[in-house]
């Protein structure tokens, strides 16, 4: 289970599930939540950056912890089972640790002293969850393979050849670019994203949710070829610093346990946005932009027609799905809303039809 797909972290599978780093799903354009509450979320993130960097400070912890958390599972359930209360926790000789390593592990907020005596000490693990998590991520060997071109990549996309030209040049480039993917909504921006994450180390993420620190963790653990960032104007002013330095130099550094430490990446980043402008413009100048215009009508059938045969549904049932959801919202019809009805219909061309006057009478 690769890190590079964690949400700083719970581990997630790659497209169609994203990448999110830091702040949680379920931030709209203009970061409009509460203050109190992005601030817990950023708290949440700054915590999973921090146990991240001990271990990686530390990896000769983790078969101690390991070890502690084993002991702390089987007491607590021993004691459920008897009806004694909460168990304390473990002393040091349950994990065969030494008491002062113990100690440094309560210091770096890992451990928590539940119960000190003359004659003993009792230890709990603070954040079992997370240092799972960061364990399973941490200790995955790395595949490294050579970035190779899948022969169909782009099929899926009718028309706009040069810029699938324009971003084979891209992959194939022997520096670090950026290309910035710019137009309204469905207008195969998230499309080509979708493409590319076919791509070996690649990593997808959301920008709305991805922080600075978030970023600087995810590239040192994966240690992506190619970073796609799909809404990325909505990304935070505040968390631009680690995509822009990635972009200009190459650079990135990370803080651990206090210390930065400067690491370089060769990473190519393709991003997709309906308004840039929004972005500070020395990030915008470290990238080519590329402007899309939106679907016609028969454009939009004729992907509806490649795509959605993939989630079950017949070439003829494609194309009715695809008439009436632009029906319904003309130029502002959306592919991934054809490719929801198809997967709500799963092939069925009666259910296909409940959906279509579903939508029809909300107007959506």
């Amino acid at each position: 289970m690769p890190l590079g797909d964690f949400h700083l972290g719970r581990l997630q599978p790659s497209l169609p599930h994203p990448l999110t780093l830091n702040r949680g799903g379920g931030c709209q354009a203009g970061h409009s939540r509460p203050t109190i509450e992005r601030e817990e979320d950023m708290g949440d993130a700054e915590e999973r950056v921090r146990v991240y960097g001990l271990l990686l400070e530390h990896p000769e912890w983790v078969p101690i912890l390991e070890e502690a958390m084993a002991v702390q599972q089987a007491k607590a359930r021993e004691y459920q089972e008897k009806g004694y209360g909460e168990s304390l926790g473990f002393e040091w000789f349950d994990c065969h640790a030494d008491p002062q390593l113990l100690h440094r592990m309560v210091s770096a907020r890992l451990l928590d002293i539940t119960l000190k005596t003359h004659s003993s000490t009792h230890f709990r693990v603070r954040d079992s969850e997370l240092l799972r998590e960061a364990i399973v991520g941490l200790q995955v060997p790395q595949v490294r393979r050579e970035a190779g071109i899948p022969a169909d990549l782009f099929s899926r996309i009718v028309g706009l050849e040069d810029i699938k030209t324009i971003l084979c040049y891209a992959i194939e480039a022997k520096e670090r670019v950026g290309v910035l993917l710019q137009g309204p909504p469905a207008s195969a921006k998230t499309l080509f994203l979708m493409e590319l994450a076919r791509l070996p180390d690649s990593l997808y993420v959301l920008a709305q949710t991805m922080s600075g620190p978030g970023l600087a963790l995810a590239l040192r653990v994966h240690e992506p070829r190619f970073l796609l960032i799909d809404e990325i104007d909505r990304l935070d002013p505040g968390d631009v610093g680690v995509l822009n330095s990635l972009l200009a130099t190459g650079w990135v550094v990370e803080t651990k346990v206090g210390k930065a430490l400067p690491i370089q990446f060769s990473t190519r980043v393709f991003a997709a946005g309906i308004r840039p402008e929004r972005l500070p413009q020395d990030l915008l100048s470290r990238f080519i932009r590329l402007r899309f215009a939106a679907y016609t009508r028969e454009q939009f059938e004729e992907i509806c027609r490649t795509i959605l045969p993939e989630e079950g549904c017949d070439g003829e049932t494609a194309g009715y799905i695809a008439r009436e959801v632009w029906a319904i919202h003309r130029e502002g019809a959306d592919i991934r809303q054809c490719v929801q009805v198809a997967r709500l219909a799963q092939g069925d061309r009666s259910r296909v039809e409940v959906i279509i006057k579903a939508l029809r009478k909300q107007g959506r």
